[in-house]
């Protein structure tokens, strides 16, 4: 089977679709771009001072001194966080969670040992964590909504494609997730003058399918409670759909004495069956949960990423 249809998403959803076994929250979590905005102004400070200083001057400035930048931004960075994490301000878009396990449609793959004992670890992993959100971690208790999400991923998934063809996100404000949102608004500013795409689900091949979901509590401060709390949620849910797409063209023509603005068909209508991994997320910012976001697409969890993870534990550490 296909993948996404490879016009209007297939393309954009690349930079938002990460293979779950390689992905890490710290790699795309809100504290590295913190951490990165606090080196650059370490450097860029002690570039500055630096250059200031007289070049006899620099032989002979006491050692002391030389130190006192490093304690400075070490506080910095730990007040700015301490800032986000109390007034609920974080990134909406930290990555997808570690250890997103999809299991793949290939028979093979599904009855193989390894993947399927990683794919059981992980779901009882999953499910403890689940637990403890529901009925310890936050309050007041949240709602899953384990049974209505893969509904809510399928009009989701229409409304977004539709806006997405027609060239206007302005309906989907709030209910995509920063970098996908600014990915799908650069590819339209990319189109040529007078041009748009009619995009259709023809039919739903199968009824859409929760795979994956996952919660997990971000780091606060000490003196937070339950009612406090931050947490992120993500779910991933399977849409297996019949997908059309048509381009058109709009065309000024002279009829007459008047001046008329007609749209024409460019090519054929274009049909595909896709399987796509719509990734939703939600977020609890202290303590109080927002709506439901689409963050982006995913891969199935193949078997040489298992056994490349495998391999990477089994290592010796150097």
């Amino acid at each position: 089977m296909s993948g996404p249809l490879a016009l209007p998403i297939r393309i954009l959803s690349q930079s938002s679709r990460q293979t779950s076994s390689t992905q890490c929250l710290r790699q795309r979590s809100g504290y590295v771009p913190l951490d990165t905005t606090i080196r650059q102004q370490r450097w860029t400070l002690s570039k500055r001072a630096f250059a200031t200083v007289p070049r006899r001057e620099r032989a002979v400035m006491p050692q002391q001194m030389k130190q006192q930048a490093q304690p400075s931004a070490n506080r910095m960075q730990k007040e700015q966080q301490e800032a986000m994490m109390r007034s609920g301000q974080l990134p909406d878009d930290i990555g997808m969670l570690p250890d997103t396990f999809i299991l793949p449609r290939n028979e093979g793959e599904r009855r193989n040992r390894t993947l399927r004992k990683k794919w059981l670890k992980t779901r009882f992993n999953d499910a403890w964590s689940l637990l403890a959100y529901k009925w310890v971690i936050v309050k007041p208790r949240p709602n899953l909504e384990l049974f209505s999400i893969a509904s809510k991923a399928a009009t989701m998934h229409q409304k977004m494609y539709k806006a997405f063809a027609a060239g206007d996100m302005s309906a989907m404000q709030g209910q995509i997730c920063s970098g996908l949102l600014g990915s799908l608004r650069g590819r339209i500013a990319q189109r040529a003058p007078n041009t748009y795409l009619e995009w259709s689900a023809k039919k739903q091949l199968s009824p859409p399918r929760l795979c994956s979901y996952k919660a997990v509590a971000l780091p606060g401060t000490k003196d937070e409670g339950k009612n406090e709390r931050n947490c992120q949620v993500q779910a991933v849910v399977r849409l297996h759909t019949l997908q059309a797409l048509q381009h058109v063209k709009r065309v000024t023509k002279r009829v007459g004495n008047k001046i008329r603005t007609e749209e024409e068909r460019v090519g054929r209508e274009e049909e595909k069956e896709s399987y796509e991994y719509m990734v939703l997320q939600r977020t609890i910012r202290r303590g109080k949960v927002n709506d439901w976001q689409i963050w982006g697409f995913t891969d199935e969890t193949r078997l040489r990423d298992v056994e490349k993870e495998n391999a990477a534990a089994k290592a010796p550490k150097k």
